[in-house]
């Protein structure tokens, strides 16, 4: 939950904190399919051809023809096309203080290898989410942060587990 007041938000589950990254983006879940749309342009997202739908409670959802569920944890290409989005509504803001581009890397001293997102902007200067080892977490936080809110959601981090001869991600 975003508190307003004090800019600070506190989320104890996924569709909380969906809704309010949600809102904070500008993008809105349409009743009762659950698509995400632009409330900025009242047009319907889509990602690759197929509509985007955003689970509204705890229950798993399904996709049906020509949707595609919002899973930003296993859909790296999804979250970076809606940040991008984003960032582009705020660029044409009237009060547009996003220069664009967004710069996601390992810090290259932490052997966790945790994640985050910066963003250039005009007046000021980088903008840099907390340290995660989920990046799309970065992603969440960085919107926030944008908006001038404090978060931490390091509740919903968890640590990955990495193939010991590959170094890839297991998790």
């Amino acid at each position: 939950m975003i508190d307003p007041i004090n800019r600070v938000g506190i989320f104890n589950s996924i569709p909380e904190l969906y809704f309010d990254l949600f809102n904070e983006m500008g993008f809105g879940v349409k009743t009762p399919e659950g698509y995400l749309y632009d409330q900025d342009y009242g047009t319907m997202l889509t990602f690759d051809n197929n509509y985007i739908k955003v689970p509204l409670s705890e229950q798993e959802i399904y996709a049906g023809r020509n949707e595609v569920v919002f899973d930003p944890a296993h859909n790296y290409k999804m979250i970076n096309m809606l940040f991008g989005l984003y960032l582009d509504k705020c660029k044409n803001s009237d009060d547009g203080d996003i220069l664009g581009g967004l710069v996601a890397f390992y810090s290259e001293d932490d052997p966790e290898r945790k994640q985050r997102v910066v963003v250039k902007t005009i007046n000021r200067g980088e903008i840099s989410s907390r340290w995660y080892w989920n990046i799309y977490l970065a992603f969440f936080d960085c919107v926030f942060k944008i908006n001038e809110y404090n978060v931490d959601l390091s509740n919903f981090d968890v640590k990955p587990e990495f193939d010991p001869k590959t170094g890839k991600r297991i998790n």
